[in-house]
């Protein structure tokens, strides 16, 4: 089977468990005797727009980039949107998929996405594949966070104030360039001038604007524009996602989420996993020091000033024996039980999940799914999940072997003091998750995919499936 994979970028310029998992499938899926191509957004020009499809070498990946795509929104959302809807030639895409003899589409993401490509596959009676990954196409700020909170709106018209720090095109045009791919390249580079504030990519980084702010001083005319502007982006990703053919989610929870939004989905639930994860369990024996492991960034959505809040709460209740171990690169304010690390590269992870008794994911953002939750599962290491995170079904399916807390009403805090005075939960937990039937087999997942594709292929009537 001949399947192009769609994403919004590849390491080192965009990292994260989105493209390693693609890269891991796309891998699986060649050594399995499939044909998997990579299709990805690639830089803009400032003098032309056209668009054009373009060969590029990507390590032992066979890709295409898309010149003059839409752009690539981030964290911060979408300033101007019609920048994210940005047309192109039907006939680019359709002779693409025709040349490639492409069978099956398979989406990752709606970043950069322009429609045409589908449009293109609805032509050629090509099968289209989504996996819920994140939120963007539902939000324009990917998280579906609403001052701090899972959004509940769903009408795009307030959508300005929650992205008036999104970046402005021509600062993601500059992070869609050449000289910005080649500067992640260089991570020499990158950490001296992230210790160097007057360093050169920060200069061009601040010449271009910030944001997409509203000032008091825009007009009612300015405003309603925007509001429209939102509006019709909004109308636009909608038309993508009626355009989808089957949508696998990575939870029960993505599910929940894209459906509340669209109403009822063809498309069936299957956790991922990835290539890096291996069955490595072994019983935990928990040190008199309760070693607690946080694996995310500083972000707000990543529950990390929850986290820190908590922990206070248990320090200064006088359960003081116990070391919070981070892993991150711009933490300043370091509490009296942390012990922050250096980033660890794939080639330490057993290292770092060894050195922990319990691993706390607190998301505020209703994550989609969790890698790390299935990674520290691997070690035989226990995990508190917050009740927004998509791989709390992991343990549902499996008791015993990690526990699910609330957000509100200090739930993290009640259920890391009853760990904390009695560590055997610890070693109970643990002995649970050795003794599950939890699937880490990744070509078992691949094969599982494969067979949605399957079950997509037959109902376009293109023949058996190959």
């Amino acid at each position: 089977m001949t399947v192009l994979h769609y994403l919004f970028g590849l390491p080192p310029v965009y990292k994260g468990g989105v493209p390693s998992y693609v890269l891991d499938l796309v891998h699986m899926q060649q050594k399995l005797g499939h044909c998997a191509y990579l299709l990805m957004p690639g830089k803009m020009n400032k003098g032309s727009r056209e668009v054009d499809i373009v060969p590029v070498r990507r390590g032992r990946e066979k890709c295409f980039e898309v010149v003059n795509s839409s752009y690539i929104a981030n964290e911060y959302g979408v300033a101007e949107p019609d920048g994210f809807m940005r047309a192109a030639p039907l006939l680019k895409y359709k002779r693409l998929l025709e040349e490639l003899q492409v069978q099956v589409i398979h989406l990752h993401s709606m970043l950069g996405l322009q429609k045409e490509l589908l449009l293109a596959a609805k032509e050629l009676k090509i099968p289209i594949i989504y996996t819920s990954h994140d939120y963007y196409g539902l939000c324009p700020k990917i998280d579906l966070l609403r001052q701090g909170k899972p959004c509940m709106v769903r009408d795009w018209g307030s959508c300005n104030e929650c992205c008036r720090h999104a970046y402005g095109l021509d600062k993601l045009r500059f992070r869609q360039s050449a000289l910005y791919r080649w500067y992640c390249h260089m991570p020499l580079l990158m950490k001296a001038v992230h210790s160097e504030p007057a360093g050169w990519v920060r200069k061009l980084m601040y010449r271009f604007p910030v944001s997409g702010k509203t000032s008091s001083a825009d007009s009612r005319d300015e405003q309603g524009s925007k509001v429209q502007g939102f509006l019709k982006l909004q109308q636009y990703y909608q038309e993508i996602f009626d355009l989808i053919d089957y949508y696998h989610f990575n939870s029960l929870q993505s599910k929940e989420i894209y459906e509340t939004h669209l109403g009822t989905l063809p498309g069936e639930v299957l956790s991922i996993t990835k290539a890096g994860i291996t069955d490595s369990r072994e019983k935990l024996l928990p040190a008199s020091k309760l070693r607690i492991g946080y694996l995310g960034t500083s972000d707000l959505k990543k529950g990390y000033p929850y986290l820190l809040k908590q922990l206070d709460m248990l320090y200064a209740g006088g359960r003081t024996n116990f070391q919070l171990n981070t892993y991150l690169v711009d933490e300043t304010e370091k509490r009296p039980y942390q012990k922050n690390h250096v980033p660890f590269s794939g080639g330490q992870q057993e290292k770092v999940y060894r050195s922990m008794d319990l691993l706390v994911v607190p998301s505020v953002w209703k994550e989609t799914f969790g890698l790390v939750v299935l990674e520290a599962l691997s070690y035989g290491v226990p995990v508190l999940l917050s009740e927004h995170v998509g791989a709390k079904q992991l343990l549902y399916e499996h008791r015993g072997t990690g526990g699910v807390f609330p957000l509100e009403n200090d739930g993290l805090s009640k259920a890391l003091k009853e760990i904390y005075d009695d560590r055997s939960i610890l070693a109970g937990m643990s002995e649970a998750i050795c003794s599950s039937d939890i699937n880490f087999d990744f070509k078992r997942h691949v094969l599982d995919v494969l067979g949605i594709y399957a079950k997509c292929f037959r109902c376009y009537g293109n023949g058996a499936y190959q």
